[in-house]
């Protein structure tokens, strides 16, 4: 033999032992303790890195047969499963979650060599596995392509195991004995696999929904286009467009979807269907269904005696159940569609309001306010001067109104006169538009604004109504007592502040005590004090002086208020003045301006609550405003020491 046919015969030689141990390298053991079921490779714990032949992802169809029937369970295309054999219905997602859990997790505990079923030392009918105790369950993938079929046993000896064959699956010829055991639950009655709850929907992906007794129809609706959509339901009927109130629809529906039908019965096989009319009709609408094709609940009485369940039928399911008669008792109160209104004056979203103009008659400050950025600004309506506004009195006001409880007076307003809208003593006009400055304001349009307008007729308790909209509430005083009728309340609340660190000078004078008046150069942390003309540095509390000046640079008012005889006699004989001269750095000139301010506080008494306020004025702003005593304490607090 040539030396080159020796060396060939040794390649092929060597190439055919490679192939064979390669191959028989990828053949699962036949012992596969441990190993997953469906990694039918049996490589997943040999290598790590493979994942199993068959995935519950993959599973778009399940069959089961059973003693209980013939089943097929089908995946839809919004992710549900639907009972396609055996039963025609919405199958239980516990269930189907039993059933793709098995796929993931499913493991094996031990293996029954295919030559002890072949000798007969095992037989097939002692482990359930025979023609006769055989349960089948196949998975299936998109298309209805078989992806593995499997013949479940009995439960084993040492409990939550079974045993399970595998059919026309190469790599799985012998019996296994797997965890978890599916035998118990393969053998339920066919009604388990049903889909238990009242509702097919989530509460959250319903746009529509009906009630109807007799001859009245209750309907709410909202505009959501997508799943988990947060838009507003509204009552459409009998009413248009009614304001819902938001939390009852939304305990209303969850209850509707946390209903767990008691029993089942097939529909028309021993149950004529009823003969009274229906107690009830709730008819829903998913964010996907046509307009002509809701889900219809009919709820009708018990025939049984002394009965405390309610009978339903359900127009897309095969089938009559029983529910809890309570529910329906429930269902059956609704009789006005104002069970379901929002029983609350507004319901704006302070977050998108970017304007507010109040309009008041004569006597009163009409005003706008602007918000621009996240400052707020107001001016007098028909003026062009805007001054610093509190936003916290304009997300007060709004949060007030939505929280306002009102009676409804009318559903039609056809005439104006009747609840004072012909006059009204205040209007307000809510608007989004986005402004880009105070001289870039954004336009108001009937587009992006809404119109809450009060009247009160004489004689006659006051009214509120938003323009465009036919219904009219009953309100009470303090809905109008929240709305400032002076600019000045709209102010805001912070007074003029400066840097601690551009401090001069400093004038504390409480009653007749001898005012104390600091120097301060910031460059050298240097201070001195006066008393009467007397230098007094030496008595100086720095560290007390060093507390004040940050309180003086950053004063809050409690609120504003508008000047009266009692507020300005006090502040005329003011017990209490604080002067401060600091420096006002500006880009616009290299040399530094000085301010000067004075603050005068008069003992107000005590408030609401206990509180302690004090009359205030600041000569850089007009007007009085309020102020915490405690704030005022921080201002008096001793500036020298008690000499030794």
């Amino acid at each position: 033999m040539k030396i080159r046919t020796t060396i060939l015969l040794l390649l092929l030689t060597a190439g055919l032992l490679c192939y064979v141990f390669l191959h028989e390298r990828r053949q699962p053991p036949r012992n596969l303790a441990g190993y997953l079921v469906f990694d039918l490779e049996g490589d997943l714990l040999v290598e790590g890195k493979m994942t199993p032949e068959v995935t519950p992802e993959e599973v778009a169809g399940i069959d089961l047969k059973s003693g209980a029937g013939n089943f097929a369970f089908r995946k839809q295309d919004d992710g549900t499963w639907d009972i396609a054999r055996g039963l025609k219905d919405r199958a239980n997602p516990k269930a189907i979650t039993t059933m793709l859990d098995f796929v993931a997790k499913a493991k094996i505990l031990e293996t029954i060599d295919e030559d002890e079923v072949a000798s007969g030392r095992v037989r097939e009918s002692e482990l359930g596995l025979d023609d006769s105790n055989e349960i089948e369950l196949t998975y299936r993938k998109p298309g209805g392509g078989k992806l593995v079929s499997l013949r479940l046993g009995r439960t084993a000896p040492l409990g939550n195991a079974m045993y399970l064959r595998f059919d026309g699956v190469k790599s799985r010829r012998d019996i296994y004995l797997v965890h978890p055991d599916l035998h118990e639950f393969a053998a339920q009655p066919a009604d388990a696999y049903r889909d238990p709850s009242l509702l097919k929907y989530k509460p959250e992906n319903l746009r529509r929904v009906s009630v109807k007794r007799g001859e009245g129809v209750i309907e709410m609706s909202r505009p959501i286009t997508a799943p988990d959509d947060s838009s507003l339901w509204v009552i459409t009927r009998p009413l248009a467009n009614a304001r819902a109130d938001q939390d009852l629809v939304g305990k209303f529906l969850k209850e509707l979807a946390s209903t767990q039908i008691q029993s089942f019965t097939p529909a028309g096989s021993n149950t004529a269907a009823p003969t009274d009319p229906s107690i009830v009709e709730i008819t829903l609408w998913g964010v996907n269904d046509p307009d002509k094709k809701g889900s219809t609940l009919s709820f009708y009485p018990d025939p049984a005696a002394d009965s405390k369940s309610a009978l339903c039928r359900d127009s897309e399911r095969r089938a009559e159940f029983k529910v809890d008669k309570a529910l329906v008792d429930d269902l059956a109160q609704i009789d006005s569609p104002n069970i379901f209104r929002d029983q609350h004056l507004g319901n704006i979203d302070p977050s998108k309001v970017t304007f507010l103009e109040v309009q008041w008659p004569e006597g009163a400050d009409s005003v706008q306010l602007y918000r621009v950025g996240n400052n707020w600004y107001v001016r007098k309506t028909g003026t062009e001067d805007f001054l610093k506004a509190d936003g916290g009195r304009v997300v007060s006001l709004i949060n007030t109104l939505n929280e306002s409880e009102v009676d409804f007076a009318s559903d039609t307003l056809t005439d104006k006169a009747v609840f004072g809208f012909d006059k009204p003593i205040t209007t307000l006009i809510f608007a989004s538009s986005p402004h880009q400055s105070l001289k870039q304001l954004g336009p108001v349009t009937t587009e992006n604004s809404r119109v809450l307008r009060f009247g009160r007729p004489p004689g006659k308790p006051g009214y509120a109504n938003f323009a465009g909209e036919p219904y009219v509430y009953k309100v009470g005083p303090e809905a109008l007592q929240i709305i400032p009728q002076q600019i000045i309340r709209w102010r805001t609340l912070d007074l003029p502040s400066f840097d601690p660190q551009q401090l001069q000078t400093l004038h504390q004078a409480v009653g007749a005590s001898p005012p104390v008046d600091l120097a301060y150069k910031p460059l050298k942390f240097e201070w001195t004090a006066t008393r009467a003309g007397e230098d007094v540095t030496s008595l100086l509390n720095v560290q007390a002086a060093e507390r004040l000046v940050p309180v003086l640079a950053n004063l809050e008012v409690a609120s504003w208020q508008s000047e009266s005889e009692k507020s300005l006699e006090a502040l005329a004989q003011a017990p209490i003045v604080i002067e401060a001269t600091y420096e006002v750095l500006s880009v616009k000139s290299p040399t530094p301006k000085v301010e000067k301010i004075r603050l005068e506080f008069a003992p107000m008494g005590s408030a609401e609550g206990g509180r302690i306020l004090y009359y205030g004025r600041h000569s850089l702003v007009p007007g009085v405003f309020l102020i915490k005593g405690t704030t005022v304490q921080e201002l008096i607090q001793p500036l020298l020491k008690t000499p030794a």
